[in-house]
């Protein structure tokens, strides 16, 4: 998870790695980190096929209901 310390940073990045090596993880965690601490993040996820961005997608959004329901962060506050 070398990638992690990197997003963190807010620095320009690409990263590669082996299938089921936990990419996903690695830039969704520190994206919805910054953006749970209103630091006005922009982010571009490029995937090469449409059923890995509908599967990035699905997991964006699992991973921000789990981030804000333990922040303690809903829908209402």
């Amino acid at each position: 998870m070398q990638a992690v310390p990197i997003l963190f940073e807010k620095r320009d990045a690409i990263f590669l790695a082996e299938t089921g090596s936990g990419k996903s993880l690695a830039f969704i965690v520190p994206l919805l980190h910054m953006h749970s601490n209103g630091d006005g993040i922009k982010a571009i996820v490029v995937a090469p096929t449409r059923e890995l961005s509908i599967q990035l997608y699905k997991e964006f959004l699992m991973f921000s209901k789990l981030s804000s329901s333990s922040s303690g962060k809903g829908k209402d506050q």
